[in-house]
């Protein structure tokens, strides 16, 4: 259910993600109707202050941020408190795991974010309205994960000055993210058995002497052997292309280190599923 490599930095809990998203994304969606209206009036009373704080001196503004907090606190803790059973089974299903599972869960209610989730000092965070799907949840979860294993009580004891400089790093070049971002294009690239038995058909079409065996391992040697192959592979996940190249809302990693530790934990998890298939 859950494998980590030590040599190159690969933490994977892709199982036990999605094991837990189908236990926690069905509990989610179905506590929406429930809160829906409160939610809505939420949403309008953030999107009337976000629209005219540039009018609010500061001293007004943080009045106001910290009245409108007060509102949302309720609803988040309902949100919680009637998620506590899928919790708790979250909880069982880490206790097989290798991974700290006392910590507890949290739902944030944001309408203007880029994330989805976060584990920070043993609290582990979902933006509730950002969660797309089960699948945006299991990869959310598993990145999450791969910081609980890396650090139980990640934040804990963080200096004001290392909290600015976390801050004021770019988010793809934080040396605690490469692993966690692996998985997110781990789980976006097609399987390597799959992926050159679709090769070796289109082959096999004008070759029908072709022999598989031969075949499979002459790709492999290609793929894991020759950079190009390989980021040509990796480019088949929009994750991997926005950490290479960056998008209209995001800088690519800046830092050649990290750019290639990224691709030295990819090629290790390639090569394992290469390694099962001969």
């Amino acid at each position: 259910m859950w494998y980590r490599f030590s040599s190159r930095g690969l933490i994977r809990y892709e199982e036990v993600a999605n094991e837990i998203a189908k236990i926690l994304y069905p509990a989610l969606k179905a506590l929406y109707p429930k809160y829906k209206d409160q939610i809505k009036e939420l949403k309008k009373e953030y999107q009337l202050l976000e629209a005219k704080q540039s009018s609010y001196s500061p001293e007004q503004l943080s009045k106001l941020i910290s009245e409108y907090s007060a509102k949302v606190k309720p609803v988040q803790n309902a949100l919680e408190n009637d998620m506590t059973q899928a919790f708790n089974s979250a909880r069982f299903i880490l206790s097989k795991t290798d991974l700290d599972y006392d910590f507890d869960f949290y739902i944030i209610l944001s309408f203007n974010s880029d994330w989805k989730g976060g584990y920070y000092n043993k609290k582990f965070y979902l933006s509730y309205l950002d969660i797309e799907s089960e699948e945006d949840l299991a990869e959310t979860i598993e990145h999450e994960l791969v910081h609980n294993k890396q650090f139980k009580n990640y934040g804990q004891g963080f200096s004001q000055k290392k909290l600015q400089r976390i801050k004021n790093t770019n988010y793809f070049d934080l040396k605690y993210e490469i692993a966690a971002l692996a998985t997110n294009v781990l789980r976006q690239l097609p399987n390597l058995s799959d992926y050159i038995n679709d090769r070796f058909q289109v082959f096999k079409a004008t070759n029908p002497w072709a022999n598989y065996e031969n075949f499979v391992v002459q790709e492999i040697q290609s793929l894991l052997n020759n950079s190009q192959n390989f980021q040509k592979f990796l480019e088949q996940s929009e994750w991997f292309v926005v950490l290479m190249y960056g998008d209209e809302d995001r800088s690519p990693i800046q830092k050649q280190y990290n750019k290639n530790k990224l691709i030295k934990i990819l090629h290790e998890a390639i090569s394992r599923q290469a390694k099962e298939m001969i």
